[in-house]
This record gives C-alpha cells, sequence and structure tokens, in this order.
C-alpha cells in the first residue's frame, strides 16, 4: 500500500512552477564578476561568476586553442570541463584564437578570505575546514592591514 507522505511528497513536487533560468546572468548583476580578468570575465558575463572561477581552475597559466566551429564536438576539451553552453560561448568570443588564461590566484585568495570571515565556526574549526593555522584565521578575520600589504606584493 502507497505510504500517504509519500503520496504528499509526489503531488507538492508535481505542484510546484518550475522557473525558468534567467536570461541573461547581466540581469544578476554579480559585483564578483568586475573582479575576473579579461578572459575570464568575458565567460562570467554571459554564464555566471562560476564559470569563469572554473575556466581559471581547469586551465588557468595555460595557453588554450578555441575551436572555430560555432559548435564545438560534444567531446572537446573545452566542453568536458567546462560544459557544452561555455564551449559554444567561447568559440563565438575567440573562435580560433589562442588564449592565455589567467591563474587568478589573487581572485581565488580573495573569495578564500571572504569564505573565512563569513564561515560561522571558531577559529580552531575553520583552520582544519580550510588547511591553514589558527593564527592565520584570526589575522584574515581581524582584517590585518599587513596581511593585506603582503599579499598585494
Amino acid at each position: 500500500m502507497n505510504n500517504p507522505r509519500n503520496i504528499t511528497k509526489e503531488f507538492t513536487r508535481a505542484r510546484l512552477p518550475q522557473l525558468a533560468p534567467p536570461t541573461s546572468v547581466r540581469e544578476q548583476r554579480d559585483p564578483r564578476t568586475a573582479r575576473l580578468p579579461k578572459v575570464p570575465r568575458a565567460l562570467a558575463k554571459r554564464l555566471g561568476y562560476e564559470v569563469g572561477l572554473l575556466l581559471m581552475t581547469k586551465f588557468g597559466g595555460s595557453l588554450l586553442s578555441v575551436p572555430t566551429s560555432p559548435t564545438p564536438a560534444k567531446g572537446s576539451v573545452i566542453s568536458r570541463a567546462l560544459g557544452e553552453a561555455a564551449a559554444r560561448v567561447m568559440t563565438e568570443l575567440w573562435g580560433g584564437e589562442s588564449l592565455e588564461i589567467p591563474l587568478g590566484s589573487k581572485v581565488k585568495a580573495a573569495d578564500r578570505r571572504r569564505a573565512i570571515i563569513d564561515h560561522p565556526g571558531s577559529h580552531n574549526e575553520v583552520a582544519r575546514e580550510f588547511g591553514v593555522s589558527r593564527r592565520w584565521v584570526r589575522m584574515v578575520r581581524a582584517g590585518n592591514d599587513a596581511l593585506q600589504a603582503k599579499e598585494v606584493a
């Protein structure tokens, strides 16, 4: 016999409206996108901050050849790493070009600092989770000016 709880869950799921994703990420206006280097920023403006960050994570520090085909093969390096939508956008913007993809270490460090500051745990918990020292967590959370000056250099 059917469990009434399962029937209720199925009914609720069936009745929930399906929201379409926004047509453009520009509508969302993610302020983090402005911090990205040029190539990842252009991709992030179309597909979101996370895609620009993923581009730097997967291909950072290397030369990436973008295919000229308007619909890149599903097995291409770019589509496997970033998805077909990102591959399509990249061929529209830079088809046939070779791109130097930056590492984005400053952006990643800023995101990590923000995550450390926003984490609700104690200094010890945060240090264990992020693989850093307790002292580093205290310095980041305190907004140490020497720390910021050291990272800029």
